[in-house]
């Protein structure tokens, strides 16, 4: 399924290493409005440029000219608003520190696979997509609890309640949901059998318990 149109800068010396991307980008399924930049400085230009239209993600490589693990501080004011993902040619202990201090999401080691383009996507999306949230609590009161402690996050949600296990299978049949907060001590069902039917119909959702030690389960 391709997804919403996404404003991806590429950034790299190397016209083969920025095909490359790209074509990743495409496999991703992802639809993609993509500025290029061939040198650092043309790439800090374009991310001030944007700032009113950040680029929802961004992927940087070397340059020849730029010693790259001076690169995540030169990036570092760009990280609330992008997300930077940093490719290196070999695995670089120093780059690494410097960007996890910088707001760089992540750092890749080429050749990059696909797997690693199609989490970083996911990862762009957050800010972007409402996330579909379930809430399952036969309390009214605690569903508002919870919805007021997810509301308060950085993401953007759209959020679903259910009163019971079936009405929270019936809504699962239907729409596909990032994540589930479920009450394992509802009355009159079973929590812990509704989760598996939950995560039956959709073994991608992230599962999260009231009741830690009652979690572990065979799916």
């Amino acid at each position: 399924m391709v997804q919403q149109c996404r404003r991806v800068l590429v950034a790299d010396q190397s016209a083969t290493n920025r095909e490359e991307l790209a074509t990743l980008l495409q496999q991703a399924g992802m639809s993609v409005d993509l500025t290029e930049a061939l040198a650092l400085e043309d790439c800090l230009t374009k991310l001030k440029k944007a700032r009113k239209h950040p680029f929802d993600l961004a992927l940087v490589g070397s340059f020849s000219d730029v010693d790259q693990t001076e690169i995540p501080s030169k990036l570092a004011a760009f990280g609330d608003e992008t997300v930077i993902v940093l490719i290196a040619e070999a695995p670089n202990p120093a780059l690494f520190e410097k960007a996890v201090n910088s707001a760089i999401y992540d750092c890749l080691i080429a050749p990059v696979e696909l797997q690693d383009i199609r989490r970083v996507i996911k990862r762009a999306s957050i800010h972007k997509d409402p996330l579909p949230i379930l809430i399952v609590d036969d309390t009214r009161v605690m569903r508002k609890v919870v919805m007021k402690v997810l509301n308060e996050s950085e993401f953007s949600l759209a959020i679903s309640e259910a009163d019971s296990c079936d009405m929270a299978v019936s809504l699962c049949r239907k729409i596909p949901y990032y994540c589930s907060f479920l009450d394992l001590n509802i009355r009159v069902q079973d929590g812990l059998e509704t989760a598996r039917k939950i995560l039956k119909l959709q073994p991608q959702m992230s599962y999260r318990s009231d009741v830690d030690q009652q979690c572990r389960y065979e799916r």
